[in-house]
C-alpha cells in the first residue's frame, strides 16, 4: 500500500515558491519569534515595575531599617545592607500569588587585612545559598524577611569569623604574653579578646576584655562590641563598611584606656606634696609630666610618666637620670596603687637623685673637683654624721678645703639643700655650716632712693628659694673660692705683719674687700709723713676676664700736685691734695694658691715702699717749686704702659 501524498504542499512549493504549511512542531522549534520592539519592552519593565512597587508597599512596615538603599529598576528590586549584603528579586506576573524569585545574591563582608580583598565565598557556596533561599521563600509567609534574616545571619557569623582570624593572626608570636582569645563560640556568636594581661599565680589574666557577639534578641543590629570594665569613648565595630579590621579596634581601645589610666593617674599624683601642676602633654601617645624641680625646670629633668599599649603598664622616664632603679620602682608602685606616701617617698628620692646629678654636671666648669663617696669617707673617717645624700667638692687650688653638699627631702619645698665647709689641716677637721642663700651677694641699694617719698617705694622683692640652679651654684662656689683666695692673702699678711680689718662686702658693687690698716712693721723704713698721709688702703679681686686684684691706696696732703692741662689761675691745690691711686696687681697662680698669695704681698709692699722712700724727695721738690718755679713751667705725671713706674 503506498502512502498518502501531499499533493497540496506540493502545488504550493511547485506554483508559488513558498511552504505555508509547515507543521507547528517543527515551526516552534527551528523558527524564532520575531523579537518585540523597544517600546513594548519599555511598557512591559514599566508595568513590572508597577507590580513590584505595588507589592513592596504592603511590606514597607516590616523591612529592617539596616536595609539603606532599595532600588527598583528594569524590572527587578536590588536590596543593600552595608557590610553585609545585596540581593536582587522579580516577580514573573502580575497575580497577587506569584511567588518572588531570587535573582543574584552578593556579599559585601571583605577581608583587606589577611585576604588582601579577595572574596570569601566561593560561587558554589552562594549557588547552594541561593537555592536555600529561593525554597524558604516559595514556603513562607514574608519573603523578604525570610531574605533578611537568612542572609543577615550569614553575613554576621562571616564577620564573626573574619574578626576571629584577624586575631589569630594579630595575637600569634611574642603578642600572646600582652592580649588572648579567650572564648570563641561560632555557634553562640560570641568571640571575647582579654588584653593587657597579667601573670599570676602562672596564668594570665586580665580585667580588661572585649566582647564581640551576635544580638539574638534584635535582629535589626549588626554585631556588637561590649568593653569590661565600662568607659565613655570606647570604639566599636563599624561592620557597615564591609572592611573589618581587629586590629584597628584592639587600637583605639588601647589608646582610650591609656587616656583613662593617665588620668587617674594625674588624680593621684595632684594629692602628692608639695603640690605640682601636672599637664597631659604628648602628641603621638598621651603622657603625663610632673615638673619634679619645679615649673622652671629643664625639660629633661621632667618625669614623664606613659602607659605601655603593649602590656598596659606604666613607663617613668627622666632623660637627665637615664635607666635607674628609682624610676623602675615607682612604676611598679603605681601599677600596684600603694598608699601616697610610699610614692611621695620615691618622688622625694628621685627629687634628691636629680639635683645630685645637677650638681656633677654643673661643677664641671668650676675650681673644683668631686671626690668619690669611698675616698671621700676614707680621708674624712672621723666626719660627722651628715645626710647620707651628698656631694663632696674639693677646691682644685686649695686642696685642704672642701664643700659638702647635702640634701633632704622637705614637704614643703621638695628638697632641702645644706652647704658645709670642711678643712682638713694638719690632721684636724673644721667644719662650718652655710646657707646656700648667704653665699650669695646681694645686690646694693641705690643711694637715689633716699630722696624719694616713702610712700612711693615698692615692696622689697623677697629672696627667691634656693632650688640648686646652676647659676647659683656656680656664683656660690666663686664667692667661696674668693673667700679662701683672701684667706691665703690673709695668712701672708699676718706672716708679713701687716694689720688688716676683717673681710667685709664692698656695700657699692657686692664684691669682697680687705681693708689694711698699717704697714708700717713690714716696711723696714720710710717716711712718717707718707704713712700718716694714707687714709685708706684696700684690696679687692677682680675675676671677670682674668684675676686681677686692684689695690687701692688714698692719700691725703699730696705734696705734688699735676697741673699741666690746667690754667694756672684755675688750680686749687688744696681740693686736688687729695689723691687715690688704684694699681693693678695680677697673679701668678690663679685666683687662690700660695704664689699668688705671696705675689700679690709682695706686690703690694713693694709699691709701698717706693711711693715711702720717693715722699719726702717729691716733698722737699714741691716748696721749691710753689715757691719759684709754677711760675715757668707746669707739673704732669706721665706712667709707663704697665703703670708700675713714672
Amino acid at each position: 500500500r503506498l502512502p498518502t501524498f501531499q499533493v497540496a504542499l506540493a502545488v504550493d512549493v511547485l506554483t508559488a515558491g513558498t511552504f505555508p504549511r509547515l507543521p507547528l512542531c517543527i515551526k516552534n522549534r527551528f523558527i524564532p519569534d520575531p523579537p518585540i520592539t523597544p517600546r513594548e519592552e519599555a511598557c512591559v519593565l514599566a508595568r513590572l515595575n508597577q507590580v513590584i512597587q505595588y507589592r513592596l508597599s504592603s511590606f514597607g512596615t516590616k523591612l529592617s531599617p539596616r536595609i539603606s538603599k532599595t532600588v527598583i529598576r528594569n524590572g527587578m528590586v536590588t536590596m543593600t545592607v552595608n557590610g553585609e549584603f545585596e540581593v536582587s528579586l522579580t516577580l514573573l506576573g502580575e497575580r497577587p500569588t506569584t511567588k518572588w524569585t531570587l535573582l543574584n545574591i552578593k556579599i559585601l563582608v571583605e577581608d583587606y587585612e589577611i585576604g588582601f580583598g579577595t572574596k570569601l565565598i566561593h560561587p558554589l557556596q552562594v549557588n547552594m545559598l541561593h537555592n536555600v533561599l529561593q525554597l524558604r521563600m516559595d514556603k513562607s509567609l514574608e519573603p523578604f524577611q525570610e531574605v533578611y534574616n537568612l542572609l543577615h545571619s550569614f553575613a554576621q557569623m562571616l564577620q564573626l569569623d573574619v574578626l576571629f582570624c584577624q586575631a589569630t593572626q594579630v595575637l600569634s608570636g611574642n603578642m600572646c604574653q600582652y592580649a588572648v582569645i579567650e572564648r570563641y563560640d561560632r555557634n553562640m556568636g560570641i568571640l571575647i579578646l582579654a588584653y593587657w594581661l597579667k601573670r599570676t599565680y602562672n596564668r594570665y589574666t586580665s580585667q580588661y576584655r572585649i566582647k564581640i557577639f551576635i544580638d539574638k534578641e534584635n535582629e535589626n543590629n549588626g554585631l556588637r562590641v561590649r568593653h569590661f570594665p565600662v568607659g565613655k569613648g570606647l570604639p566599636y565595630i563599624d561592620d557597615r563598611s564591609g572592611r573589618l579590621s581587629i586590629n584597628r579596634l584592639l587600637s583605639e581601645t588601647v589608646g582610650v584606656r591609656c587616656r583613662e589610666r593617665l588620668l587617674r593617674i594625674r588624680e593621684r599624683l595632684g594629692l602628692l606634696k608639695p603640690p605640682v601642676i601636672v599637664s597631659l602633654t604628648g602628641r603621638a601617645a598621651p603622657t603625663l609630666t610632673y615638673p619634679l624641680l619645679g615649673a622652671q625646670s629643664h625639660v629633661d629633668e621632667m618625669l614623664v610618666l606613659s602607659i605601655n599599649d603593649f602590656s598596659g603598664n606604666v613607663i617613668a622616664i627622666v632623660r637627665a637620670l637615664g635607666p635607674c632603679l628609682e624610676l623602675r620602682e615607682l612604676e611598679q608602685f603605681i601599677d600596684d596603687r600603694v598608699p601616697l606616701q610610699t610614692i611621695t617617698d620615691k618622688m622625694s628620692r628621685l627629687r634628691i637623685l636629680l639635683m645630685l646629678e645637677r650638681y656633677r654636671k654643673a661643677v664641671a666648669p668650676l675650681p673644683v673637683r668631686i671626690v668619690p663617696e669611698n675616698v671621700f669617707c676614707t680621708r674624712l673617717s672621723s666626719l660627722p654624721d651628715l645626710p647620707p645624700d651628698r656631694i663632696c667638692l674639693q677646691f682644685i687650688k686649695e686642696e685642704m678645703y672642701y664643700l659638702i653638699v647635702s640634701f633632704t627631702p622637705n614637704e614643703q619645698t621638695g628638697v632641702n639643700i645644706d652647704m658645709y665647709l670642711l678643712s682638713n689641716i694638719e690632721r684636724k677637721l673644721n667644719m662650718i655650716r652655710l646657707h646656700p642663700s648667704q653665699l650669695l651677694t646681694t645686690l646694693p641699694e641705690s643711694s637715689f632712693s633716699n630722696a624719694r617719698n616713702e610712700d612711693d617705694l615698692e615692696p622689697p622683692v623677697k629672696r627667691r628659694r634656693w632650688l640648686g640652679d646652676r647659676r647659683l651654684l656656680t656664683s656660690a662656689v666663686a664667692t667661696l673660692d674668693d673667700r679662701l683666695a683672701f684667706m691665703r692673702i690673709c695668712e701672708e699678711l699676718d706672716r708679713r705683719k701687716v694689720k688688716y680689718k676683717p673681710l667685709t662686702v664692698e656695700p657699692t658693687v657686692g664684691g669682697l674687700i680687705l681693708h689694711i690698716t698699717d704697714f708700717s712693721e713690714a716696711v723696714p723704713s720710710g717716711s712718717d709723713d707718707f704713712f700718716s698721709s694714707v687714709i685708706n688702703c684696700c684690696l679687692r679681686l677682680d675675676t671677670r676676664t682674668r684675676v686681677i686684684w686692684p689695690f687701692e691706696c688714698t692719700l691725703i696732703n699730696t705734696p705734688l700736685v699735676a697741673d699741666f692741662y690746667e690754667p694756672i689761675m684755675c688750680v686749687d691745690y688744696e681740693s686736688m691734695k687729695t689723691k687715690t691711686t688704684v694699681m693693678e696687681i695680677h697673679g701668678s697662680g690663679g685666683v687662690s694658691s700660695p704664689n699668688t698669695s705671696e705675689s700679690v704681698s709682695t706686690h703690694m709692699i713693694d709699691r709701698l715702699i717706693v711711693f715711702a722712700h720717693m715722699f719726702d724727695p717729691v716733698k722737699e721738690f714741691a716748696a721749691a717749686y710753689y715757691s719759684h718755679y709754677n711760675k715757668y713751667c707746669n707739673v704732669s705725671v706721665i706712667f709707663s704702659k704697665t703703670q708700675k713706674s713714672l
